[in-house]
């Protein structure tokens, strides 16, 4: 929240507004890749011990499931880091990381937030077109990073906000479409 709070009142110092992007990733922890986990683990240069233990922790997990007293066979369990787990949100957000690097790279101006399994693209704006812009920009990449990712977002739980100080602005602004 600190980080948005400060962008935010960075572009009102430069006369700027600032446009927001909050996007859910649908079943956040079963859409981790092990492979494209541990790939990023190594990007990031995180300690070769650390990818190691991930590796074993992600192998050779397996579910059954009981319903009504009729248990079901086991089965193994191929993607996903195990929900309940305290080290599973932060290999998340390890997974998820990548995104935030390939739209950064993208539009400079772009800040990108995480908070668990929700998203945020901040993009900074002289006009409230330059920041529908942007954000459509940044929305459209992270989809496609979803696709080769595993990663989908629930277009329900897709918001955009807009920071302004300009009441003009504040009353006009149902014409566009964020």
């Amino acid at each position: 929240m600190a980080k948005l709070i400060l962008t935010t009142e960075n572009a009102w110092n430069n006369k700027q507004q600032l446009g927001a992007l909050f996007m859910d990733v649908k079943g956040a922890f079963d859409c981790v890749i092990k492979k494209q986990l541990l790939q990023r683990m190594i990007e990031l240069k995180i300690p070769t011990f650390l990818t190691k233990w991930t590796d074993s922790f992600l192998t050779n997990r397996q579910a059954q499931l009981v319903i009504d007293g009729f248990t079901c066979k086991l089965q193994d369990i191929c993607a996903g880091v195990p929900q309940g787990s305290p080290v599973s949100p932060i290999l998340f957000n390890i997974y998820l990381s990548g995104i935030f690097d390939k739209i950064e790279q993208e539009n400079p101006d772009i800040t990108a937030l995480s908070f668990a399994d929700d998203i945020a693209f901040l993009a900074p704006g002289k006009t409230v077109k330059d920041i529908q812009d942007a954000l459509t920009n940044a929305g459209e990449l992270a989809v496609k990073w979803g696709l080769i990712n595993n990663v989908t977002f629930d277009i329900n739980k897709t918001e955009a906000i807009l920071f302004t100080k300009k009441s003009k602005i504040r009353r006009n602004i149902e014409q566009y479409n964020i």
